[in-house]
């Protein structure tokens, strides 16, 4: 009887970890196959993209292997923090002026800038932390596979008690 209790209990957990790795996967997969098809480093889904932070030059704020969850608009505004395309490489900044146009925007370093709304890859709406080791991973797909496979044996285990 106490097996059965800790399986009820144990069953919608198991379900619930597995629909959020589902949808990690199903987000990455579509990243992928968004950013091979258009030919473009971001894949947008109703304006918002995930940036990966892929070095500590912005610590403490963001670390190596965070996530920045970005939102694309037609304005900023002044304090907002927003990641930009400067030529090859991106940047972090805040928004300090806007002028015809132009965004002024400044570094971590006091390094200050002038870039266009093409530039901008996107607000910075939410860091999630150290979660690149997850989502950009290939192990995202056998943890689903994992988490899945307890939830029928659970399953089974249930209907034999």
């Amino acid at each position: 009887m106490k097996k059965k209790k800790l399986t009820l209990f144990i069953k919608p957990i198991i379900f619930a970890i597995s629909v959020i790795i589902l949808l990690l996967a199903v987000v990455s997969i579509y990243s992928s196959i968004y950013k091979i098809l258009n030919d473009t480093n971001n894949a947008y889904i109703f304006n918002n993209t995930l940036f990966l932070v892929k070095s500590n030059y912005y610590y403490p704020d963001y670390k190596k292997n965070d996530y920045l969850l970005l939102n694309k608009k037609k304005y900023y505004f002044e304090g907002d923090r927003v990641v930009y395309l400067n030529g090859e490489s991106y940047g972090i900044a805040r928004i300090v002026n806007y002028n015809g146009g132009t965004y002024t925007i400044v570094e971590e370093n006091n390094k200050y800038n002038r870039v266009d709304n093409t530039m901008i890859v996107g607000k910075i709406k939410a860091n999630l932390h150290k979660s690149g080791l997850l989502i950009s991973s290939p192990l995202l797909i056998l943890a689903l596979a994992i988490f899945i496979s307890l939830y029928f044996v659970l399953g089974i285990y249930e209907k034999d008690s």
